[in-house]
């Protein structure tokens, strides 16, 4: 078995632990291949964050509904009003709650271990603390206490196993790891999941065995999996910022508010990689025409030429300097698709390609990750 601890940089890049890296390591912890350690200082960095972003549309919603009772309501529609103020605040509540359950939950269930903090850190933290020495960056740096509390479960827990692997972003955590015997670190979960260490402890043979020819099969099958990539391609696009200095805002940033079918997409199959238990994850890049929604100042629009101009659609919101705009641009995105391939009848599969079609079907496609997005520059004259 593997022993285990990421840092609060890790679990923060997916916090709703769904992608491919999170799902593989909640499954090898299930499988008892891999033992997680949460430091407590980790646990509540990652829980306090995810609680802070909860609360904020709750906020947004209750002044809004202040600013509506200032109105002239007659007194039944201000007692309705009232009266989901009060159930809005018992969802939030129990959606606060839930975010530490849920958590608690996913940890027990893969036997993670959550490492709490022992009573003689605090000398060694503040030693540490006035010394600057690591992981402290400089001589009294407060907003390295709580690394330096993740730094002494890290030293703890090694001693009870002859390697203990560290995922973390943080710079400092991943050099001392560097330093000492036993800590072997990685930068991101991808890595280690990719790693040598990792492939010796899966016994996986069944899918490592027919990998490639199910990659073969795949690659036979890619307009299927290109349908499949549009239809999540507008949840992963929308919403999404996009940064260019032919965007006329003033930050030359658009919010991606509209997405088209994206007709050919790359696959990378030769790249493809295996995470056991049916888990494929597969290179693709593509380029799809995206509405991109800005704010242009009036005066900056009122003097484009005709030719620009012509490409966007302006309108009027509340404020009496700027219009909201609309254009199409072309972006380019890259990323990693995931497939959970259904194994049940691998003979089948390398036999008949009715047969893996049919599984095909069955497996879900999703974009797991996007890596890059950016507006494809082939702007002609008029930008």
């Amino acid at each position: 078995m593997l022993n285990v601890i990421i840092d609060t940089s890790i679990f923060r890049q997916n916090p709703k632990l769904d992608n491919a890296s999170f799902t593989t390591l909640y499954r090898l912890g299930k499988e008892k291949l891999v033992k997680l350690h949460v430091p407590y200082v980790v646990e509540y960095e990652f829980l306090t964050k995810k609680q802070i972003d909860a609360v904020a549309p709750f906020k947004e919603i209750n002044k809004n509904i202040h600013e509506l009772l200032k109105q002239n309501l007659n007194e039944n529609d201000s007692t309705k009003i009232h009266k989901f103020q009060k159930e809005l605040k018992k969802i939030e509540k129990k959606h606060l709650e839930s975010l530490e359950t849920n958590f608690d939950k996913w940890l027990k269930s893969q036997n993670a271990e959550i490492i709490e903090i022992n009573p003689s850190h605090g000398k060694k933290v503040m030693d540490s603390y006035f010394k600057g020495s690591p992981p402290f960056k400089s001589i009294k740096n407060r907003n390295d206490i709580p690394d330096a509390y993740i730094w002494q479960n890290i030293l703890d827990i090694s001693e009870l196993f002859s390697q203990l692997f560290i995922i973390t972003q943080d710079g400092k955590l991943f050099d001392e790891s560097q330093n000492k015997n036993k800590l072997i670190p990685f930068k991101s979960l991808q890595e280690f999941i990719e790693s040598e260490y990792l492939k010796q402890a899966i016994s996986d043979k069944l899918g490592e065995q027919y990998f490639d020819k199910i990659v073969e099969k795949l690659s036979s099958n890619k307009e299927y999996l290109v349908k499949q990539v549009n239809i999540d391609l507008v949840d992963k696009l929308f919403g999404e910022d996009v940064i260019h200095t032919k965007i006329p805002d003033d930050n030359n940033e658009g919010v991606i508010g509209a997405v088209y079918e994206a007709e050919d997409i790359d696959f990378s199959f030769d790249k493809s990689k295996y995470y056991g238990d049916g888990l494929i994850l597969i290179p693709f890049s593509l380029e799809v025409l995206c509405t991109l929604w800005y704010h242009i100042f009036k005066t900056d629009y009122l003097t484009m030429s005709e030719e620009r101009t012509q490409n966007i659609s302006v309108s009027e919101y509340d404020n009496k300097h700027y219009y909201q705009a609309e254009e199409d641009y072309n972006i380019f995105i890259d990323g990693y698709i995931s497939i959970n391939v259904v194994f049940s009848s691998l003979d089948d599969v390398i036999t008949e390609i009715e047969s893996f079609n049919k599984i095909l079907s069955q497996s879900e496609i999703l974009i797991d990750e996007i890596n890059e997005i950016k507006v494809f520059d082939d702007f002609g004259d008029d930008y």
